[in-house]
């Protein structure tokens, strides 16, 4: 499934693209973790995972099968 994201969800995925690189390498973490005291669309979840599944997005994987379990920065 290919998600297309609105203005403001591209913002949020830009937001999460962002702080990627300087989250220390071995930090586990989960979705909500990017949003501290906010939430963020769930259609920006699918995205993310997405593109860290497909490789298109590098620097972070996820722990298990499903981006519930958390993701990894490598």
């Amino acid at each position: 499934m290919k998600i297309t994201l609105n203005a403001n969800e591209t913002n949020d995925y830009n937001i999460i693209l962002n702080q990627i690189p300087t989250i220390p390498k071995g930090t586990h973490l989960y979705f909500r973790d990017f949003f501290t005291g906010r939430t963020a669309s769930q259609r920006v979840a699918i995205k993310l995972r997405e593109e860290v599944v497909s490789g298109r997005l590098t620097g972070i994987k996820l722990v298990g099968t499903k981006s519930s379990q958390g993701y990894i920065i490598i």
